[in-house]
């Protein structure tokens, strides 16, 4: 039985040879982006899972309530590990990290490389579940001076040889010297943990800080007891936090628990992170993940259409089969073969372009997704039941219209099936409301991102590089800024302590009043005398940093942005234009003595274009080095320009990499994700098209075969191939009209919720709509008319003599 149905479906294939093309690329097609979505998914969900559960790292929201928001920062106090343990029940281990990003590792004979380093407590593998290649993981990071290499950095350093028991060493503000412990294996991709080494925290710890509860700056993970719920740690918190920080000029600060899984995926708010520098914003995969299936429905509308539209062309087939004595059961279940054949054969295509277009995806979206989620047996499994769920769901409703037909009209030829179908119209309505939706959301995402790539910042970003500086002297550090200002084809050179786009630092600030004080929270940056001037930001009131004023070089000058400016004017009834507020009293919260506002600059956009610009305070502080120098070069010469810029770099700064990035890169790196989407909703908007635009023409062919005859009747009382035309395509144009109908208002919303995340955002404008509606409108009219005016040029006399 199972021969002859794998006979009579080869041969309906190969007999409607146009219709099983349509039929078995749709099916593909949507049948790949679910497969691409499942994967990228999977992929951004498989974050840190290896580490196992019960895990969480412990945040801390500084200056709550405060004029500029709560500050979520993923950094914590150094005791806080500790003290909780031993306060609060339910927590089984505590794990604390410190993180060094690309810095140089020597051997004893001064060669090396580059790494990132994190210093941990001594139980960090057994906390982690992670085991050495070479070395015993519990007492790997027991002594003061303990370094576990990753096995590519040994590689770099060692070659082939053994580095137990060698000497690492670090140079910092002080050289450290580590003895290698172990060799660990690389870390995997799916970590929000990325280091190279990591060595005994001891080997920093200084008695003090066990009893400094200050400043966060430590990262804290937790492992919770089996049986203790995370919101019953997360009550006892404020407490313990009120026991050990003292706060009398601030609102308290406040501790929370992220789970180990939303580091990744919800962290989009949350500061400091410099670990999690890979992070994605989870909120967009429910939406891709609904795109998908919306795809996947497209693909199985286009055959479930297709399918109804062909059944006049099996009904004495199945008239035949019924009178030799097949039941109703029999019937069904071939058409289900049918159709589960169709998926299985669509799958195998979905399965070969998902293969070959992978590579490429990842180049677009800078994402490394693979296949290596079907070596796993239970995954084969849910494949399958999905493709079996496909071929039932696809094939359910054709099967059931064709198998319930009446055996006589069948044989007499009396059955026929209606070309003016309410529920094929409806499927075609569906389809071309699902694409048109999809295509004006990726219009609108690429309008945006492209409006966040144009938009004026506030100062000026081009042909500027950063480069980080791991450590230096100050005075080093200076030495080499004046000596990179003198070489050809670098026009300026400035430091600061954050680069524009990255975390900036948020402390308390004391206004001087006529009549007291005023208190509120404003972030602030250390900047270089020259910063403003190099970054051409616009003065509004006031002067910009001297080095000829004591105070501009001992950190008591301020100049601030004008939304802090604003601020402070609220505070006091005399102060009424942005000019009167220099030379008034400022000073950090952190400070003694009063400083002084000796300018007022216009709002630039230090951090995302998600948020709007918050008050700023600029100043200089001698006593910290810049840990990012920004270099304007002249782009005719950039090549030489680098080269003589790196030779001097290693002259001055030996065993530091010359490692640098366009601050425009870098500031497009703030919207990853939300580039990643757009590309990927861009790509499946398309896919959507081609499969309703298949669709509409597998359906347009079905109706103008049924009306073959009335084109010819028609043709020989002198209908014109212009009549025809208008008469068969009215139809189909007026549902896709009703299609981009429903279409526009539900997109309308959608795009606004989406674009409430921007504080800076694109206006929906109807012009996007128009030109969306047009194109549809335009590209559907072509695939109709193609297939009715090659029935309206047909002889008549063939049509007519065939009937």
């Amino acid at each position: 039985m199972l021969k002859n149905y794998a006979k009579i479906i080869l041969r309906n294939m190969w007999r409607f040879k146009s219709y099983t093309c349509i039929n078995l690329f749709g099916l593909a097609l949507g049948m790949a982006v679910c497969l691409l979505v499942f994967m990228f998914v999977r992929f951004q969900k498989g974050y840190d899972k290896k580490y196992g559960n019960h895990i969480s790292r412990l945040c801390t929201i500084q200056a709550e309530n405060n004029e500029s928001g709560p500050q979520k920062i993923a950094k914590t106090f150094f005791p806080t590990g500790p003290a909780l343990k031993n306060e609060v029940p339910g927590i089984k281990a505590y794990m604390r990290i410190i993180t060094w990003d690309k810095v140089p590792l020597q051997k004893a004979d001064r060669t090396g490389t580059m790494a990132t380093l994190v210093g941990a407590d001594s139980n960090f593998f057994e906390f982690w579940n992670l085991h050495l290649v070479k070395g015993n993981e519990s007492f790997a990071l027991q002594e003061p001076g303990s370094i576990v290499l990753s096995a590519s950095l040994a590689r770099r350093l060692f070659g082939s040889a053994s580095p137990i028991g060698m000497r690492v060493d670090h140079e910092g503000r002080d050289t450290q010297h580590f003895t290698v412990t172990g060799i660990l294996p690389d870390v995997i991709t799916q970590s929000h943990l990325q280091f190279d080494a990591v060595y005994s925290a001891s080997t920093d710890i200084k008695p003090e800080w066990n009893a400094n509860w200050t400043q966060p700056w430590v990262f804290t993970y937790l492992k919770l007891e089996d049986n203790a719920a995370l919101s019953t740690i997360e009550n006892k918190l404020p407490g313990f936090i009120h026991r050990h920080v003292k706060s009398t000029s601030s609102p308290a600060p406040q501790l929370f628990l992220q789970p180990l899984e939303d580091v990744h995926l919800r962290s989009g708010d949350i500061h400091y992170d410099a670990i999690n520098s890979d992070r994605f914003d989870g909120s967009y995969l429910p939406l891709l993940s609904l795109v998908g299936l919306f795809v996947m429905l497209l693909a199985v509308v286009n055959y479930v259409n297709l399918n109804t539209a062909r059944l006049f062309t099996r009904v004495k087939e199945v008239g035949i089969r019924k009178a030799i004595g097949a039941t109703h059961r029999e019937i069904l279940l071939r058409f289900f073969c049918e159709t589960i054949v169709f998926a299985l054969l669509a799958c195998s295509l979905a399965l070969l372009c998902s293969f070959l277009i992978t590579p490429s995806l990842n180049n677009l979206i800078g994402q490394q997704i693979d296949f290596s989620v079907f070596s796993i047996p239970q995954w084969i499994f849910i494949a399958l039941i999905a493709i079996l769920g496909t071929g039932i769901v696809a094939g359910i409703i054709p099967a059931l219209a064709i198998a319930g037909i009446d055996v006589i009209g069948a044989l007499k030829g009396k059955f026929s099936v209606k070309y003016h179908s309410p529920f094929r119209n409806v499927l075609v309505v569906l389809q071309f409301s699902i694409a048109t939706c999809l295509l004006l959301g990726s219009i609108v995402i690429l309008r945006q991102l492209q409006f966040m790539r144009e938009y004026n910042l506030g100062f000026d970003q081009r042909a500027v590089i950063v480069v980080p500086v791991s450590y230096a002297d100050r005075q080093k550090e200076e030495n080499l800024m004046q000596i990179l200002r003198e070489l050809p084809g670098v026009t300026g050179v400035t430091g600061a302590l954050r680069r524009l786009g990255s975390t900036t630092d948020q402390n308390e600030l004391v206004f001087s009043l006529n009549n007291g004080s005023a208190k509120l929270s404003s972030y602030n940056m250390f900047v270089d005398f020259n910063y403003l001037t190099f970054y051409k930001i616009r003065f509004l009131a006031g002067r910009d940093f001297s080095k000829e004023f004591g105070d501009d070089r001992n950190g008591r000058s301020y100049i601030i942005n004008k939304t802090l400016a604003n601020k402070l004017m609220s505070y006091n009834s005399t102060d009424t234009s942005i000019s009167s507020l220099v030379g008034k009293g400022l000073r950090y919260g952190f400070e003694d003595s009063l400083g002084t506002i000796i300018g007022v600059v216009d709002d630039f956009n230090f951090g995302s274009l998600h948020q709007a610009v918050e008050p700023l305070c600029l100043s200089y502080q001698y006593e910290y080095y810049f840990p990012e120098l920004s270099l304007r070069l002249d782009m005719h010469e950039m090549s030489r320009t680098l080269t003589l810029i790196e030779t001097e770099w290693k002259r001055n700064l030996p065993g530091q990499e010359f490692s640098w990035k366009f601050l425009d890169d870098h500031l497009q790196g703030l919207y990853k994700s939300d580039k990643q989407m757009g590309r990927l909703i861009s790509i499946f908007a398309v896919v959507a098209i081609i499969i309703s635009v298949m669709g509409l023409a597998g359906v347009t062919a079905f109706v103008t075969e049924r009306r073959t005859k009335e084109i010819g009747i028609r043709k020989l009382l002198g209908a014109s191939v212009k009549n025809i035309l208008l008469l068969l395509s009215k139809e189909m144009i007026a549902l896709v009209l009703l299609s981009i109908a429903i279409a526009m208002p539900l997109t309308w919303w959608g795009i606004h919720l989406w674009l409430q995340e921007f504080a800076f955002r694109v206006q929906i404008e109807w012009s996007m709509f128009v030109l969306v509606a047009g194109a549809v409108l335009l590209l559907a009219a072509l695939t109709i008319n193609l297939q009715v005016i090659r029935a309206a040029s047909a002889n008549p006399v063939n049509s007519l003599r065939e009937e």
